[in-house]
Parts: structure tokens; sequence; C-alpha cells
């Protein structure tokens, strides 16, 4: 069994964001700390599951659209949908383990709700390098460290392993959770987590239901 709760996600999720939205108020209320864990969805999802990307499967991408803003309502979180719905996440995913290997575990998760938000909230596109550096000196990162850090063969590295590590265990959605051992998919699964976490049973809960 695994220790501790891991949450998994890519930038290029929408669900992704909400879920992240939520860490901080989940954290104080099961007094744990919830470790992040970008990696590429695109890999698992096309090359390991052999699936086209949710927006390009019919029926599907029509709920997706109705669904997410009745989602970040309920929520409440702000969510536009963007110029570019698929953006290049590679810089993102790469600066947050950058920010984490030279700076802090707290800044490289602010820096990727910061992220998320630009591209989620605020209709941005999060595929340029540039763009990423510049939302990181929003919250007070260098941008020229930053840009020359994501080069770096060992950012590049750490981002290709816990992808792979990702695949091991199972992970092929965004957001996606692994919480001692159980493993949660979708941001409308939080309550199974905190259940799970705080109770380590199944018990009936018809509230939820």
């Amino acid at each position: 069994m695994s220790s501790g709760i891991h949450f998994y996600f890519d930038f290029i999720s929408p669900y992704g964001y909400l879920a992240a939205t939520q860490i901080s108020r989940l954290e104080q209320e099961l007094d744990e700390k919830i470790h992040w864990h970008p990696y590429l969805l695109s890999i698992a999802v096309t090359q390991a599951m052999k699936l086209p990307p949710m927006m390009q499967v019919p029926l599907k991408s029509h709920y997706v659209i109705e669904d997410l803003p009745r989602l970040a309502k309920v929520v409440g979180v702000p969510l536009e949908f963007p110029r570019n719905p698929a953006p290049h996440t590679l810089a993102s995913a790469r600066a947050f383990y950058w920010t984490q290997q030279n700076i802090s575990v707290h800044k490289a998760e602010e820096l990727a709700l910061r992220l998320l938000s630009h591209q989620w909230a605020e209709q941005g596109d999060i595929s340029s390098p540039d763009i990423v550096a510049e939302q990181a000196r929003i919250i007070g990162i260098d941008p020229n460290d930053l840009l020359e850090g994501i080069q770096a063969d060992t950012v590049k590295n750490n981002l290709r392993t816990e992808t792979d590590k990702a695949i091991e265990k199972g992970i092929f959605g965004s957001p996606f959770f692994d919480a001692y051992g159980e493993k949660f998919w979708g941001v409308d699964r939080l309550w199974m987590l905190k259940q799970w976490v705080t109770k380590r049973e199944w018990t009936p809960s018809p509230e939820h239901f």
C-alpha cells in the first residue's frame, strides 16, 4: 500500500484545475499534506491506453462543455473556456519540477495553481515557455532562472520519471488521486477520498447520491 495522498494532474485538464483549487481546503480538513505530481496525460491516454484525447471524442466532448461550467459553480471557482483548449504542457510541468527542486515544494504548488488559473480561469495559453516564465514572475520567481532551468536534463528526466511511474501505478486521468493505496479518478470523487482517509473503510453515505 502506498503511503500518503498523491494528486496527479496535467495542466491540459480543466478538471485537474478544479481539483487543484480544492487541495488546500482538503489538506486543512484532513490535517494532512497532499503531494502534487504533474505528469503527461497525453502519454497515458494516447500511448498507453491507445485512446484519442477527450475533446476529440463525439458526445463526450459535448458533455464536457456543459459539465465544466456547472461543476465550477459547485466548487465555487471561476472557469472560462480558453482560446487554446489543448495547450502544450511540457513547459508548465517542467517548471513545476524545477521550482520544486530549486526553491520549495510550496512554491512549486503555488506556481502550478497560477498556471492552471491562467489557462482555465483567465483565458490564457500556457503553451509558450515565455508565458510560463511570466506567470512565474507574478509569484516572485525569476523568469530567466526558470527558462534556463527547465532546459536542464535533470528536470526533463524528472518529468519523464513521474509520467512513467504514474502509468505503472495505473494512473490514467486528471485529476487522479492515490490515497494510501486506494485510487480515485475525478474531482467529483473527493468526498470518497476524504471518507477513505478519515475512516479507512467503506460505509454507506446516502447523502452523496
